[in-house]
Parts: structure tokens; sequence; C-alpha cells
């Protein structure tokens, strides 16, 4: 996957029963990703409990080559054991490449666009997405993402990006992902890694404008 020169490699969290959504990334944007322009497109999965899913997924990756699935059952809560999987893959098997972009499986990326911005942007400089900052950690049971606080005891979070689209420059990853050995889970999975773990290692973030939450209509022609 990351044989070669890489300027970019996307990793996009995806389950297990999204067969069509990967199947529209690698035929959209993600067709874009080739050796020959230095971007790589690889899907993090967890297990599935199906074993219809099991095979066709076995079948998917080897028709692909751009599946890595690890060994923890899929679920909301184990998002954050998805992006530190990132972290793991990025600072052991695709160091050579420049910049990571972590991104989920319903956001449609600009790649021309993305390219252009990081053309521009100095290696090493600073985590990029969408910022967010002073936000207090929901409290409620019965909310989505609850967050009790014998989890997160603190009255806010730090700033950090959304976590549907950010990259990371290379020179962050290993460090992040040392730290999240001695850092403790959290559920929210972009305060985890470009909060909480950015914090306590004191690396910068940046907002960039181009980073939207609003949805977009994607026309291929």
């Amino acid at each position: 996957l990351c044989d070669g020169d890489v300027f970019l490699l996307f990793m996009v969290l995806s389950v297990p029963s999204d067969f069509t959504l990967r199947q529209q990334i690698r035929e959209s944007w993600g067709s874009l990703a080739s050796r020959d322009r230095g971007i790589r497109l690889a899907f993090i999965l967890a297990q599935s409990e199906s074993k219809t899913f099991k095979e066709k997924i076995a079948e998917e990756s080897k028709t692909h080559h751009d599946i890595i699935q690890k060994d923890f059952i899929d679920s909301y809560r184990n998002l954050t054991l998805k992006s530190e999987s990132i972290l793991h893959f990025a600072a052991f098997y695709c160091q050579n490449a420049q910049f990571i972009v972590k991104t989920d499986s319903d956001i449609f990326v600009n790649v021309p666009l993305l390219l252009d911005i990081l053309n521009d942007f100095k290696e090493g400089a600073d985590i990029l997405g969408y910022t967010k900052r002073v936000r207090l950690p929901f409290r409620d049971k019965s909310n989505k993402w609850h967050i009790d606080y014998s989890e997160y005891p603190l009255t806010f979070y730090p700033d950090y990006v959304d976590g549907s689209c950010y990259v990371i420059p290379r020179t962050f990853i290993k460090p992040l992902f040392q730290m999240s050995l001695k850092t403790r889970l959290l559920s929210m999975e972009d305060v985890y890694v470009t909060g909480i773990l950015r914090s306590r290692i004191s690396l910068p973030l940046r907002y960039h404008n181009r980073f939207s939450l609003k949805p977009c209509v994607f026309d291929s022609c």
C-alpha cells in the first residue's frame, strides 16, 4: 500500500456492512488515489459477527487491496480504537507518507482542492481541519455523545478538529501514537486524537475554512 513516494494517505473509517459506500468512494473522489500521483487510499474496519460479511470483506480485500481490518468488534464506542489504529499503521507501515488524512465514509473529499492546500502547507506545521473550541462534554446519558465524568472529569475539552475529516503531518504521527499508549481512551475519537493527545504533547492545530460540515452534492460531470 505504501511503497514508493507517498504524499497523501487517505484512511477512511468504515463499518463492515458499508460495501456500497466503499465502492462509491473508490469510484468518486477515491479514484484519484494512484501510485503515479503519490496518493493512497485505505479503509479501516473492525470485525463483524456476521460470517457472510467476513467472507465478503475477505473477497473485497483480495480484489481492491485497500482494506485494513482490526481485531475488535465494530461499534460506535470503538471508533477511537480505529483512529488509534490509523496512527499505528501510519507510524509503522507508512512512514513515508507526508500527510495522513483521516475521514469518515460519508464524507466527500475534494482531492484537487486538498492537494492545493497541502502543497502550500509547510510539512509538520499543524493538524488541519474544522476546529472546535471551548466545547463541553455531553453528560446526558440519552445523548449519543454522552461522556461520563469517570471517563472525562474536566469541564471543557481541549481545542480539537472535527472528526469528519482532518489532516495530520507525518512528523506528528509517531508522537501521537506513543502518547496514546499512555493515555486512557475516550469514545469521542476526534477529541481524543486531535484534542487530548495533541494537547499533551503541545502540537498545534489550525482551522481551515475549506473544511466544511455542510452537506454537498457530488456531480461527476
